[in-house]
C-alpha cells in the first residue's frame, strides 16, 4: 500500500501495488500530486529527487516512531 497524506487537511491518497520500487513509488507520487491539485491542494514537500523534479521540498517522519507518523497510521 502506497499512501500520501496532506499534512494540513489530513486528506489521504492511496494505491495498492505489488512492489515498493522507486519507479512505482515515484509514479504514485506523481499521480497523488495531480489528484491533490484537482482538489485545490498544493503539495510542497515529500522525497528528494522526485520532489526536486516536481518542485517539492521533502518532509520526513522519524523511523520506528509511530508517534511522529500518527496521521497515516490512523
Amino acid at each position: 500500500m502506497h499512501t500520501v497524506i496532506d499534512d494540513y487537511s489530513r486528506v489521504a491518497y492511496a494505491e495498492v501495488h505489488d512492489d515498493e520500487t522507486a519507479v512505482t513509488t515515484a509514479g504514485v507520487l506523481e499521480r497523488a500530486v495531480d489528484w491533490y491539485a484537482e482538489r485545490g491542494i498544493t503539495v510542497e514537500r515529500v522525497w528528494r529527487d522526485t520532489c526536486a523534479a516536481l518542485g517539492i521540498t521533502p518532509k520526513h517522519t522519524r523511523p520506528y516512531r509511530p508517534q511522529t507518523n500518527g496521521k497515516i497510521e490512523r
